[in-house]
């Protein structure tokens, strides 16, 4: 750029001048931009004018998004699949690349592109993106990505008697199941928090016959009987196999006897589900 055109050098007189602040400081083959100040008259703040030297060219950073927040549901034991919602900007509209950086176990279907797919675990994973311009101008943003595990499992209740007759006052062993499933955790990391058993009717001072203890030699009318303990899992049928003595008993003055199975199951977020089953001591045949 000829810049003897702004200034004469030798009219002094006229107290013309121009300078160029930090000019020295750069080296030649380096790209960067220069400031030019010209002013005339008996100061440099009067009728002060700027220019940008746009050769070598001033390369602007790009500007980097990693979207928005995400908090998604899982879906299965290892997450939640999620599209990542990236993008990057240019002022001087360079060509972009995109690069994402994720932990360990998180895997990307393209981590060089703005809006890639991957599986995130249950809980909290930062993401980040790095955005970079043709010129090595680089800008970072991050974006965190929550999966929660909000429904509970689904659990079901069975045994393999479902009725006691004839009604003989003997305590009969009742096999029980307890069934669970639940999309975030694996079966076996189910937990059983309880199994509790109640009857309907008094233990005793039912007639003649009538026998204390009738659930595990246990009074299950006053307060439920905790037979937790009794069960296992089992790999093999995904559930909980247990066993409960009942008696083969009812006041012969009502309709029958029901004994009340309840089974509390939780996940491993702790979401509980609660599923129920009934034995019951039919009053006759014909139930």
């Amino acid at each position: 750029m000829d810049l003897s055109d702004l200034f004469d050098p030798d009219n002094v007189s006229n107290n013309r001048w121009f300078s160029i602040a930090n000019a020295s400081r750069y080296e030649a083959g380096e790209s960067h931009s220069f400031t030019f100040y010209l002013a005339f008259g008996d100061s440099p703040f009067e009728a002060l004018r700027q220019f940008r030297l746009a050769n070598p060219e001033l390369n602007r950073d790009p500007v980097a998004n990693a979207g928005a927040d995400q908090t998604v549901e899982c879906t299965s034991p290892a997450g939640a699949s999620v599209t990542l919602q990236g993008s990057g900007s240019d002022p001087d509209e360079d060509e972009l690349t995109f690069t994402w950086d994720v932990p360990d176990g998180v895997v990307l279907n393209d981590p060089s592109s703005p809006t890639p797919r991957g599986v995130f675990p249950i809980g909290v994973t930062t993401a980040t993106l790095t955005v970079t311009d043709a010129k090595g101008g680089i800008d970072v943003d991050a974006v965190v990505i929550t999966v929660v595990d909000t429904h509970p499992p689904e659990v079901v209740c069975s045994t393999d008697t479902p009725a006691l007759f004839p009604p003989n006052h003997r305590l009969v062993e009742v096999g029980v199941f307890i069934g669970a499933t639940d999309a975030c955790t694996s079966p076996s990391d189910l937990r059983l928090v309880s199994v509790l058993v109640t009857s309907n009717e008094p233990d005793e001072g039912l007639g003649d016959g009538d026998t204390a203890g009738d659930v595990n030699n246990r009074d299950a009318f006053t307060a439920p009987v905790n037979i937790t303990s009794a069960f296992l899992y089992d790999a093999a049928t995904e559930g909980f196999q247990g066993t409960v003595r009942l008696r083969a008993e009812r006041d012969g003055r009502g309709v029958g006897r029901s004994y009340s199975i309840q089974a509390t199951v939780i996940d491993t977020a702790g979401n509980p589900a609660v599923t129920s089953c009934v034995v019951v001591v039919p009053h006759d045949r014909r139930g």
